[in-house]
C-alpha cells in the first residue's frame, strides 16, 4: 500500500501530465517525460492508468519511412466531460466542458424564491 507521500506525489504527477497535455496537445510518452522531468517508467505507468480510466486516448501517428514500431501519442479523451455548477442567491449557472476546456453546453437562470425555505425545498 502506498504511503501518503507516494499518493500525493502520484496525484501531483497525474495533474502535471493532464495540464501538459491540455496546454500542448497530443504528446508521446517520451515528450511528456522530458518536459516534466519525470522518468519514462513513471509516465508509462500513469498513462496506462489514465488510459484504463478512459481519461486519455492513444493515437497512432502516420507511419513514417523508418524502422521500428509505429509511433503513438497520448491525448485527452474528448468524450470525457465534466460539469461545473455555480449556485448563488440570484442564479444557477452550469456548464459542461471536455478535458481540453472546450465548453459543450451552458445554462444560466435566475432563482425564484421568497424565503430561505423555498430555496432549499
Amino acid at each position: 500500500m502506498p504511503s501518503e507521500k507516494q499518493y500525493l506525489e502520484r496525484r501531483d504527477n497525474i495533474a502535471a501530465i493532464l495540464q501538459y497535455l491540455r496546454r500542448c496537445g497530443p504528446q508521446s510518452r517520451r515528450q511528456i517525460a522530458d518536459a516534466l522531468s519525470l522518468s519514462w517508467g513513471c509516465v508509462s505507468e500513469l498513462s496506462v492508468m489514465l488510459l484504463n480510466q478512459n481519461i486519455l486516448v492513444e493515437e497512432n501517428l502516420p507511419r513514417q519511412n523508418c524502422k521500428g514500431r509505429t509511433p503513438s501519442v497520448l491525448a485527452l479523451n474528448p468524450d470525457f466531460c465534466f460539469l461545473g455548477v455555480d449556485i448563488n442567491r440570484k442564479e444557477l449557472s452550469g456548464c459542461v466542458c471536455d478535458l481540453t476546456g472546450k465548453k459543450l453546453a451552458a445554462y444560466t437562470d435566475a432563482l425564484r424564491y421568497g424565503t430561505k425555505e423555498e430555496l432549499i425545498a
